[in-house]
């Protein structure tokens, strides 16, 4: 295996956790951060139409929690046995499981309404994009597009650098590759860029107006690349261990692993605004209207902080 599938799937080798269909509690402090402990083992999150679904690659299912409230809403869904990546629009949660199959979740009724699209390999991304999904196979090399609505097959894409995890801004798809590179792919000739090179280890990825951040996740930093800019080596620490981030109007969040922290940067400086400690080894975020939501192990959680609690502009 690379060095960044290591780092992807090392925590889920390392976790024992017992499948005890254990009874989720929530706890909301003063403050108004809510920590909701989970059964299994979270993987990946999202958020769409007031509910944050976490995927448990554990247990194989997608649970739903209430954005305002941080109860569980509903019974676990069933999906394929190792979810480990999850994507949203308005209509549809999309759930990349690592046995290689892709699934939509109609978002109105909690239901499948796309069944499992077998693509192979181990799927370890997914992104969504209007009516095309994009989706990552690390053990192959290769990123998917998928069109659910139409009768066309889905289109591999080579990526000879590696396919670790995948973000979409408007005509472009950037990809983290195994040999400390992101790639742009153009979603519709699907011609490669040449690779920019950042740090050791990129895992995670969040792209907007042609900016695209990256986890280094053995360099400990993150790098910002900016389209058609010269690229740049400078990257910013944070602490041990990134892994996943994701980008809003207030900032770019970032977790780290080993250092279960939480991180906001400036958008335009990717200077370091404000970081906090996280009860959890965090595995994915998302940014939900008023919260960022975090989901790890040791404990298996899902954690809603406040934006304005790291200074949301």
């Amino acid at each position: 295996m690379t060095a960044a599938l290591l780092a992807l799937v090392a925590l889920a080798a390392g976790c024992t956790h017992s499948r005890s269909a254990a009874k989720p509690t929530t706890t909301i402090a003063a403050t108004r951060p809510i920590t909701l402990a989970l059964p299994g083992r979270p993987s990946a999150v999202t958020v769409a139409r007031g509910l944050v679904w976490v995927a448990d690659d554990e247990q194989g299912t997608v649970v739903t929690v209430d954005e305002k409230t941080g109860q569980l809403v509903g019974d676990p869904i069933r999906v394929g046995p190792s979810p480990v990546a999850l994507a949203s629009d308005d209509s549809t949660v999309w759930v990349a499981d690592a046995t290689g199959t892709l699934t939509g979740l109609d978002v109105a009724n909690r239901q499948i309404n796309h069944a499992a699209v077998s693509l192979g390999g181990t799927l370890s991304g997914v992104a969504v994009a209007g009516t095309t999904v994009w989706a990552t196979d690390v053990q192959n090399r290769l990123l998917w597009k998928v069109d659910p609505g139409s009768a066309s097959p889905p289109v591999p894409v080579t990526i000879a650098l590696g396919a670790v995890r995948v973000a979409v801004d408007g005509p472009s798809v950037w990809v983290t590759n195994d040999e400390n590179t992101v790639t742009r792919v153009d979603a519709t000739t699907f011609a490669l860029d040449p690779p920019v090179v950042v740090g050791t280890g990129p895992i995670g990825v969040a792209a907007t107006n042609d900016v695209v951040w990256v986890t280094n996740s053995e360099a400990d930093d993150i790098s910002r690349v900016v389209r058609g800019a010269p690229p740049s080596s400078a990257a910013t620490p944070v602490g041990k261990a990134p892994v996943a981030v994701a980008v809003g109007g207030d900032g770019a969040w970032v977790v780290s692993q080993d250092a279960r922290r939480l991180t906001r940067f400036d958008l335009a400086s990717a200077n370091v605004l404000k970081s906090t400690s996280i009860a959890t080894r965090p595995r994915g975020i998302a940014l939900g209207s008023d919260r960022v939501w975090v989901v790890g192990v040791e404990p298996s959680v899902v954690i809603g902080v406040l934006r304005s609690a790291l200074g949301r502009a």
